[in-house]
């Protein structure tokens, strides 16, 4: 599913994998390491960049800015954060601090608002099977994306 979200605009979302994905094929004989049976097989590294002139550019940019101004936000599964509040609420997502913090505006705070009120009653719900609930989750995505790019593109 992965595979047909990250596309397009919506890609410039994720640029600091994209990042160490296009340095690490950009500069020589950079691999990367399965694991097998036998140890560690090296692979080359591989990125696909649906636009690659723009990527340069946000490349350029955090280079730029230095590793002080990155932040790269990977918590979307709860996996680093608790998925209750100490008063038993559910929490946040790292998407929904983000977007209920105020920091990127009103205007942001309220569609992102929108789309989650929209989205994520089918993204829970037992009713639909994964393949149901997926054209829905790329719709919720990738309108997200169309949006906000000009928030992320530099």
């Amino acid at each position: 599913m992965l595979r047909s979200l990250v596309r397009g605009p919506a890609a410039s979302l994720f640029p600091a994998a994209a990042m160490a994905s296009y340095y690490a094929t950009s500069h020589g004989n950079a691999t990367t390491r399965n694991e097998s049976s036998v140890g560690f097989v090296r692979q080359p590294a591989r990125a696909i960049i649906a636009n690659p002139d723009a990527f340069a550019a946000k490349l350029g940019r955090m280079a730029a800015d230095g590793p002080s101004q990155l932040l790269v936000i990977a918590d979307f599964d709860y996996t680093l954060t608790p998925y209750h509040t100490p008063t038993g609420e559910h929490a946040h997502s790292c998407h929904g601090i983000i977007s209920g913090s105020g920091f990127l505006g009103h205007e942001f705070q309220a569609k992102a608002n929108a789309l989650f009120q929209q989205f994520y009653p089918i993204e829970i719900s037992p009713l639909l099977t994964q393949d149901e609930k997926e054209p829905h989750m790329v719709q919720w995505y990738s309108m997200t994306a169309n949006w906000s790019a000009h928030i992320w593109s530099y």
